[in-house]
């Protein structure tokens, strides 16, 4: 195993501090193996010789779980609806309630958008059409049904945003993958 030099660790963008390589804030540091590649022959019929790959260092943005793509759903204010008084657990008229206290303070999109994904983090990947997934049924239900209860009430031509569109179009991994 090669160990990084400091001066590496300064040209790639990274801090050295107590012996090891930092990376700023929201980034990572991630170390690319070197390796044998083997002599081949091209299809034009020239011999390439082999050559040994250094291991190679780099800084990247760090997005979640190793290896993994951003997260398509964003909720980026946990506690919105809750703030009002909003539990799955009520009612529908208490959470009515809740939803309109919430919908006279961030707007009936921005509700309807959140409620969208919470309804989408319950439901299944990789089944055409929407169907939640085991032991979220009701919770998948509740949520859809207090979606439609803001577009009906406030904005009829409400959809969902683009994200969510193509968070319906992944598969299973890659949906587990962007919840973490």
């Amino acid at each position: 195993m090669t160990k990084m030099s400091p001066d590496v660790c300064r040209n790639i963008g990274g801090k050295w501090q107590g012996g090891e390589c930092k990376p700023p804030e929201g980034k990572l540091l991630v170390r690319r193996d070197g390796f044998r590649r083997g002599p081949y022959t091209r299809s034009d019929g020239t011999k390439v010789a082999g050559a040994n790959v250094p291991t190679t260092y780099m800084i990247i943005k760090d997005v979640g779980a190793k290896g993994r793509g951003p997260k398509i759903i964003k909720i980026e204010q946990k506690g919105t609806l809750t703030r009002y008084g909003y539990s799955i657990k009520k009612p529908a008229s208490e959470r009515h309630r809740a939803i309109n206290k919430a919908v006279n303070r961030y707007g009936a999109k921005v509700v309807y958008h959140k409620l969208t994904a919470m309804a989408n983090l319950r439901e299944k990947a990789g089944v055409a059409g929407a169907h939640p997934r085991r032991g979220k049924e009701k919770e998948w239900s509740t949520f859809r049904a207090d979606r439609n209860y803001v577009k009906n009430k406030f904005h009829p031509n409400l959809k969902p945003t683009k994200a969510i569109a193509k968070w319906k179009g992944m598969s299973h991994k890659a949906r587990v993958a962007s919840r973490r």
